[in-house]
């Protein structure tokens, strides 16, 4: 789960493809997260950096080629140097809308 709330996107798709792809989140603040915050996980950027390198990445790559571990960190050699935040919560709300198009 991540740390920032639940997400919500904005998703377009083109010849089956994802298009465009904005991920928002119903952010929660340092106080409220407590010891969930977790500014380590900032060593690539900020979170709004960190998204926009997922967005980008899903766009060139697709959702599937997303690699996530127990952790929700991603694995991807070419994405875990710019994406170190949990992700899970971000893929599984786009792999939802992916299999809603795909019905």
């Amino acid at each position: 789960m991540s740390d920032f709330g639940t997400p919500k996107i904005f998703i377009t798709f083109a010849d089956g493809a994802i298009e465009t792809l904005l991920i928002y989140a119903e952010n929660n603040s340092k106080i409220e997260l407590g010891d969930e915050y977790a500014p380590a996980a900032f060593t690539a950027g900020t979170w709004t950096e960190q998204v926009k390198a997922l967005e980008t990445y899903i766009i060139a790559n697709g959702i599937d080629d997303v690699l996530v571990d127990e952790a929700g960190l991603v694995t991807n050699e070419d994405l875990k140097t710019s994406v170190t935040i949990n992700v899970s919560d971000y893929v599984t709300t786009v792999n939802n809308a992916v299999a809603v198009l795909n019905k």
